[in-house]
């Protein structure tokens, strides 16, 4: 295998990434459309490698924050997966940059990965391996950051169907939750307990974090309420202004395949002008976090969960999602969550953002299911 090479009569290979548990990944051109894209190794064209990759190819979630493969192709008895290249690097190589992000940058990312995972969830869907490096963040520059829930070769689907032994146990080690390291087959909860401790490292508030890590997996609150209890806790800090400044400069996330002219995964099509300067000392997102992220295209597969229509959704917004007062369609009483859309439709830019209704009440900016629209959703209440 080498540079220029074209596998299954489509994909360019461009330069080697990075070296995954199966082989070489390699960053590739579509030559249908000229988009560059990611081409791993998923395994051999044995039956059991096959009925995986077929399984986790051939249903997904549209979803603005999971990461989906788009093809897959059988080449000399090996399968092989292509993925968008996202081009922004990890959560694990942002926080081994920052140390510590700015409060509306850890709330916002850490919202977006609950985001993920209720859609996850919903879908019958446990992802078994949350943790920062498997967390894939557009290259934004600085503008508000998007992250994408990736690698999901370990996910189990409720509530029957494993892709991996009984014997097995799925996970990265310091992410697996009390249960399943006692052996317990896991669900939902596991994944909102490692997601408590990426939350840790973003820096959300202690309460949410301790609840999600709590010893039994009754006590942890679900995927959407750990998110309604993230919403809260961003309306809180007040209006969003992009760029942020930390210490001084401006917060980014930075392209880290440097001479690439755009970007070129359509979720992403929204990219910040090139990066200022970083301040002396702090260490520039580089060769390392190149690395990081080539491994974690490595160790990113298909995903499995339910057919959607819907698309890839949202483009990652350059320019700032405020909070803002929502004029409502209704005349009067309170907007039913479970009911049709009372609120003004909302942009693709301003995904997840926050606001307020008239009389008060929390929303969020969010896809309408199995459509392209977006729509002001209300949240229910402590109450409700």
């Amino acid at each position: 295998m080498e540079a220029g090479a074209t596998l299954a009569g489509r994909y360019r290979l461009v330069a080697p990434v990075a070296r995954g548990a199966q082989g070489t990944v390699w960053r590739a051109v579509d030559t249908r459309d000229g988009t560059d894209v990611a081409v791993k190794l998923s395994g051999g064209a044995d039956l059991e490698s096959l009925l995986r990759l077929v399984c986790e190819q051939s249903v997904r979630l549209g979803h603005p924050h999971v990461l989906a493969p788009v093809d897959w192709f059988v080449r000399e008895g090996e399968a092989w997966l292509v993925l968008p290249l996202v081009r922004g690097g990890t959560l694990a190589g942002l926080l081994a940059d920052y140390g510590e992000l700015p409060s509306t940058v850890g709330l916002l990312i850490a919202h977006q990965l609950m985001d993920a995972l209720v859609a996850v969830h919903a879908a019958g869907l446990v992802h078994r391996d949350v943790k920062p490096s498997n967390l894939l963040l557009a290259a934004t520059g600085t503008g508000r950051p998007r992250l994408y829930l990736s690698d999901f070769g370990v996910a189990r689907v409720l509530p029957h169907l494993r892709l991996t032994s009984p014997a097995f146990v799925a996970g990265t080690p310091d992410y697996l939750a009390p249960e399943v390291r006692a052996g317990a087959a896991g669900g939902p909860a596991q994944d909102v307990y490692a997601a408590g401790l990426v939350l840790r490292e973003l820096g959300a508030p202690a309460a949410l974090v301790a609840a999600m890590t709590a010893e039994a997996p009754g006590d942890r609150p679900t995927a959407s309420g750990a998110r309604d209890e993230l919403a809260r806790c961003r309306a809180a800090l007040g209006p969003e202004r992009w760029p942020v400044l930390w210490e001084g400069e401006p917060f980014l996330v930075p392209d880290q395949f440097s001479g690439a002219p755009e970007e070129t995964c359509p979720a992403q099509a929204a990219a910040a002008a090139p990066p200022p300067r970083p301040r002396q000392g702090r260490r520039v997102l580089g060769a390392v976090v190149l690395g990081s992220v080539a491994l974690a295209v490595a160790a990113t597969t298909a995903l499995t969960a339910l057919t959607s229509d819907a698309g890839s959704g949202g483009v990652p917004a350059s320019s700032p999602a405020p909070v803002r007062t929502v004029p409502a369609r209704a005349e009067s009483g309170p907007p039913d969550p479970a009911g049709p859309a009372a609120f003004a439709p909302c942009t693709a830019d301003e995904a997840l953002a926050v606001s307020f209704s008239p009389e008060g009440y929390l929303l969020i900016c969010d896809q309408v299911p199995r459509t392209a629209r977006y729509e002001w959703t209300p949240q229910p209440s402590e109450e409700d």
